[in-house]
């Protein structure tokens, strides 16, 4: 009877021992800036590199979370336990836009919530992410509603809602983050071209 006992037990042992192992480790991903070849936009007109402030970006309770989300249907989403991001998603998206406007505006002087901000800022950017999900293997939706106010006439500012669909080119996750960075990378260049034009007006108006 104790062999029996004995023996039960090394099997559950073992049977408990398989299970842990045949469970897969999560999978960590972050989204990526554009490519620094990618040709910036010309501000002639500013004798300086613009400064910009962006102030935190606002994401859903639903997207902001360590699971990558993705939208199965209209009405359904799926977070995923072996998939997750490599950090805080609005920390990641902040940093990242503000990577692609260094690139695309030519400047060094971007700067995050709770920095010191040791130059005069021209532009302060807010951000209300309403979406940014999808469903793998067809598209990712990013939409956003977007404010840039020109610190040196507070009077002026540009509104606006940006709705972007990027294709997911296969059926796995690091496609779908891949699809994630591209859209936020054309975000960028709208947000950018936004400022450059605003800027080119200003200092024609002068």
């Amino acid at each position: 009877m104790k062999k029996l006992t004995l023996r039960c037990l090394g099997v559950g042992i073992l049977v408990l021992v398989g299970g842990c192992a045949g469970t897969p480790s999560p999978k960590f991903y972050t989204l990526s800036p554009m490519s620094g070849q990618v040709k910036r936009l010309e501000i002639l007109t500013e004798t300086r590199p613009l400064s910009i402030a962006i102030a935190p970006i606002k994401f859903p309770d639903f997207l902001d979370r360590p699971q990558i989300v993705t939208r199965p249907s209209p009405n359904t989403l799926k977070m995923s336990e072996f998939h997750r991001w490599g950090g805080s998603l609005s920390s990641n998206f902040s940093q990242v836009l503000g990577e692609n406007l260094s690139i695309l505006l030519g400047t060094d002087r971007i700067f995050y919530p709770r920095q010191a901000k040791a130059f005069p800022i021209d532009y302060h950017l807010t951000l209300n992410v309403k979406a940014f999900e999808g469903e793998i293997g067809k598209e990712v939706v990013l939409d956003v509603d977007w404010v840039v106010v020109d610190r040196r006439h507070k009077e002026a500012s540009m509104m606006q809602n940006t709705v972007i669909r990027e294709p997911v080119q296969r059926l796995d996750y690091e496609s779908f983050v891949a699809a994630q960075s591209r859209a936020l990378a054309v975000l960028s260049h709208r947000i950018a071209s936004a400022m450059e034009q605003f800027s080119i007006r200003q200092n024609e108006i002068r």
